[in-house]
């Protein structure tokens, strides 16, 4: 009897190993970027919208993973794109002295979103992530068209601004400035 278990145990680990190298059961969290679906439905930025909305979206998105050291965005050049790191860490860098660390979820871009500049900093992830690409162009389209979409996405940017604006102005405080 305990022979035919370690067969039968060997056979299923065998299976389930296959299964994973052929992507249906994910082998490590992190190996495989989660659907665009479940990372819209995730991110915190995207709560407010209504279901079909976060359909609408789909259609100016694209996910993928990032590898560690990469660098999502650069300073002085354009990248035409607002960036949502689901779940990371990364390093933001002006004329190449630290000014940050991002952790958790956090949207990258949303400088050269609003104005249309280059980016005013380098952003290097510190570890892999899977991370939400939507190109400026289409964004702003997809709000005209889904003015609503636009309303709600604006104001999340606009607290974002404002919170990191707050943090800058206590770090001057705490510097003495």
């Amino acid at each position: 009897m305990p022979e035919r278990l370690g067969k039968s145990f060997a056979l299923i680990l065998v299976v389930v190993m296959l299964a994973g190298l052929a992507g249906n059961i994910p082998t490590k969290a992190g190996n495989k970027p989660m659907s665009l679906s479940d990372a819209i439905a995730k991110v915190k930025w995207f709560q407010d919208l209504k279901s079909e909305e976060k359909e609408s979206l789909k259609s100016v998105a694209s996910i993928r993973r990032a590898k560690a050291g990469e660098k999502i965005i650069e300073q002085g050049k354009s990248t035409k794109k607002i960036i949502v790191v689901l779940d990371g860490k990364a390093q933001v860098l002006v004329d190449g002295k630290e000014v940050a660390i991002l952790t958790g979820e956090f949207i990258v871009g949303e400088i050269e979103f609003l104005d249309m500049s280059p980016a005013s900093a380098d952003v290097i992830l510190q570890q892999d992530a899977d991370i939400i690409e939507m190109g400026n162009l289409a964004l702003y389209s997809l709000m005209d068209k889904e003015p609503r979409i636009g309303y709600l996405l604006m104001a999340e940017l606009a607290r974002l601004e404002a919170e990191r604006l707050r943090l800058t102005n206590l770090r001057w405080k705490a510097v003495g400035n």
